[in-house]
């Protein structure tokens, strides 16, 4: 045997271990050293990532969607008036859009008093946007052989729109705690859900008239 033949691979443990080079028994943390030490430090707090976002309060957010709502009854007024104007041969359809017109007429007003209470103004840009979305509206459905069919789906589907758009400011203004601002939207939002339940049941029958009308001189019926 030589002497090498005792130790394991050509290593003296016992030897080495007095030495101090090296411990069969000492832990990982030992063999790292002090190069373990930065990751067992805590960051000081103010080296910890932060983040921040900007808080918008409901009071904001209701300030905006009520100059939303405002330019939209700015467009209903301008559609409302625009097909009442035109229709001949559907007086019933003619009467409740003229009625409907000056109910829009003072839902717009009701909400520039609520705007302006909150310290706000009304917003000429979504106003004037909203009038002549109304205005390319009108003129399209002028183009149309069907105009009061058009006419009558259009106005059924903005007043479900406004229906929405009357829950969303309810709900906001409840948030707000505007409990002034809340009362004028819930009445709006009635007169709004009677329209569109009127039109929803007279959408046939309008129907049935328009296809009568038709068999016989085509301009009769288109409004």
């Amino acid at each position: 045997m030589n002497a090498h033949s005792r130790k394991p691979f050509g290593v003296d443990l016992a030897s080495q271990s007095a030495a101090g080079e090296e411990d069969p028994g000492a832990s990982l943390e030992d063999f790292v050293g002090d190069s373990a030490a930065p990751a067992r430090t805590a960051l000081p707090d103010s080296t910890l990532p932060t983040w921040s976002s900007p808080m918008t309060e409901p009071a904001e957010h209701l300030m905006d969607w009520l100059r939303d709502a405002h330019a939209m009854e700015e467009q209903a007024e301008t559609m409302l008036q625009t097909a009442s104007d035109r229709l001949e041969n559907y007086p019933e359809l003619k009467a409740k859009l003229q009625a409907h017109l000056q109910e829009t007429r003072e839902q717009a007003r009701l909400l520039r008093e609520c705007i302006q209470r909150r310290g706000g103004d009304t917003s000429g840009v979504k106003d004037m946007a909203g009038k002549m979305s109304a205005m390319m509206q009108g003129l399209g459905a002028r183009m149309a052989d069907d105009e009061v069919m058009k006419v009558a789906m259009s106005c059924y589907a903005f007043e479900h729109f406004e229906v929405a758009t009357y829950r969303i400011l309810v709900a906001a203004a409840d948030m707000a705690q505007d409990a002034q601002t809340r009362q004028v939207c819930d009445d709006i939002l009635r007169q709004e859900e009677a329209t569109a339940a009127w039109l929803g049941e007279r959408l046939g029958v309008l129907t049935q008239e328009f296809l009568v009308l038709s068999r016989g001189a085509g301009s009769d019926a288109k409004r």
